[in-house]
C-alpha cells in the first residue's frame, strides 16, 4: 500500500514533501521516534487526530502513514513515515564563515533517505564554498541573509545594505528604508 500524507507545518517547523526535504532545523528525530514508540505502546486499535496529538503534532499531518504503522505494529525504526519525517536538511556545524549542511533527499521508490554534505556561507558572506572558511565578506556595511536549507548567498548580488543604515554622499544625507542590493554593471 502506498502511503499518502498531507504535509503541513505544525508546532515547530515545516516537514518535507516529495523531493529535497526542507525544515526549519527544528524537528528532532530522536524525540519523534520516542513519541511514536510511546504511541505504539498505547495503541488500542483507534488511530485518529485526538489520539496522535497526545504524542506529537507532527503525527497529525502524517496521520495515514502513522496509523498504518501503528496498526501493523511497526517499530519506529522500520516505519517508513517516520523515516520520511526524519529525512530533513539540517545545519550540522558552523566553521568560520561557512556552515556545513546535510542536504537530505527522500527517494519514494527505494524508501531511502540520502544525504550529501554542502557548505554554505554565513550571514554577511557570499560564495560557493567547497571547503570551510572559503566565503567572501560583503562590502561594508553590507550583509546577506542567513542561509536556510534551500538558500544561501552565492554571489555578491546576494549582499545588501540593510534598511535603517544612514549614508552621506554627494547626493546628500539619508537612511536606507529598504534592503539595497548590490549590483554588478
Amino acid at each position: 500500500m502506498k502511503i499518502q500524507r498531507a504535509i503541513i507545518g505544525i508546532a515547530i517547523g515545516t516537514i518535507c514533501a516529495a523531493g529535497t526535504c526542507n525544515a526549519s532545523e527544528s524537528i528532532n528525530c530522536t524525540s519523534l521516534k520516542s513519541a511514536y514508540t510511546n504511541a505504539l505502546k498505547a495503541y488500542t486499535g483507534t488511530c485518529n487526530a485526538q489520539f496522535l496529538s497526545q504524542y506529537s503534532g507532527y503525527f497529525i499531518s502524517n496521520q495515514l502513514g502513522i496509523c498504518n504503522c501503528l496498526a501493523n505494529g511497526t517499530s519506529a525504526d522500520n516505519c517508513v513515515t517516520i523515516q520520511q519525517m526524519c529525512c530533513i536538511t539540517q545545519k550540522s556545524a558552523t566553521i568560520g564563515n561557512t556552515e556545513l549542511w546535510q542536504i537530505k533527499t527522500w527517494n519514494d521508490s527505494t524508501k531511502q533517505c540520502t544525504s550529501v554534505s554542502a557548505y554554505k556561507c554565513v550571514a554577511g558572506y557570499y560564495g560557493n564554498p567547497t571547503s570551510p572558511n572559503s566565503c567572501s565578506q560583503c562590502p561594508a556595511p553590507g550583509t546577506t541573509d542567513a542561509p536556510t536549507a534551500s538558500t544561501s548567498g552565492t554571489t555578491i548580488i546576494s549582499c545588501y545594505i540593510p534598511s535603517g543604515i544612514s549614508f552621506s554622499d554627494s547626493s546628500g544625507d539619508g537612511t536606507y528604508t529598504n534592503k539595497c542590493y548590490y549590483s554588478v554593471n
